[in-house]
Formats: C-alpha cells, sequence, structure tokens
C-alpha cells in the first residue's frame, strides 16, 4: 500500500446522470475520459490513467522518489480527509485529472500551500464532509 498527501477538490464538469449520455464517446458527452464521469455520483479523476497520454503528477515535485502508481478507469482508491478524520472512503477512477494537479493551494484546515491530488465529483466531495463553500481539503489517497 502506498500514501499519498495532498489537496483535493471537487468539479462538476461532468454530467448529471439524467442527462443521459451513455454510451459517452465524445467529448461533448462530458463524462470524462473513462466514459463513468457523472456529477451525482461518486468518483475521482486520477492523475495517472491507464490508456491515456500524460502523468499529471509527475512534474509536480511534491515528493521525492515515489510516484503514483498507472491505474486502469473503474479503479477504487481509498480516500481519507484529514481535516475532520473521516473514515477511509473508496471511490472509482472515473476521469483522467486534474489537469492543474501542480497548482498550489490553500487547503480548507491548514495555513500552508498543497499540491492538488485529486478532483473529486460532488457526491465523493460531500461523502468526505469537504466545504462546499471552500473548495477544498486536505487528505491522502492509498493506492
Amino acid at each position: 500500500m502506498a500514501y499519498f498527501w495532498g489537496n483535493m477538490t471537487y468539479y462538476s464538469s461532468c454530467k448529471l446522470a439524467s442527462n443521459n449520455c451513455s454510451p459517452c464517446n465524445n467529448t461533448t458527452c462530458k463524462c470524462g475520459a473513462c466514459g463513468t464521469c457523472r456529477a451525482d455520483e461518486g468518483g475521482i479523476a486520477y492523475p495517472y490513467v491507464t490508456g491515456f497520454p500524460g502523468d499529471y503528477q509527475s512534474a509536480c515535485g511534491h515528493c521525492t522518489g515515489c510516484a503514483m502508481p498507472k491505474e486502469p478507469c473503474g479503479t477504487y482508491i481509498g480516500l481519507y480527509n484529514t481535516c475532520n478524520n473521516s473514515g477511509l472512503l473508496y471511490a472509482p477512477i472515473v476521469d483522467h485529472g486534474p489537469g492543474a494537479a501542480c497548482t498550489l493551494e490553500k487547503i480548507q484546515c491548514a495555513s500552508t500551500l498543497e499540491f492538488r491530488l485529486l478532483d473529486l465529483t460532488p457526491v465523493t466531495y460531500g461523502d468526505l464532509d469537504g466545504s462546499f463553500g471552500y473548495g477544498r481539503l486536505a487528505g491522502y489517497l492509498v493506492t
């Protein structure tokens, strides 16, 4: 098991399941790189997805000698919110991202700047008790 610390934010650019964009095989559908991203369902945008070019976290320099493993769409990743010590939550990879992975941002419960690690669907962000008013939380992921 490997642990990666960082900042997580929510994004709602994926369509609602009620918009019925299945099968999703085009960019106008907005169901994410994996075709399974829904704003009203749990999921994460992971920076290093099998079958998609680019490792969004590799150039961040947020750790020496560590790299997040390449994972396929649908893999469940463990998430933990350190701002409120929420329990471990597992969510599937539904998109490739975040494109802003190397962005330093102030997180909800700390005075330090942290690299953005993941984007979460609003459902997953809410399940981790993230503050939608603030939009970012500190945490780690387990692979």
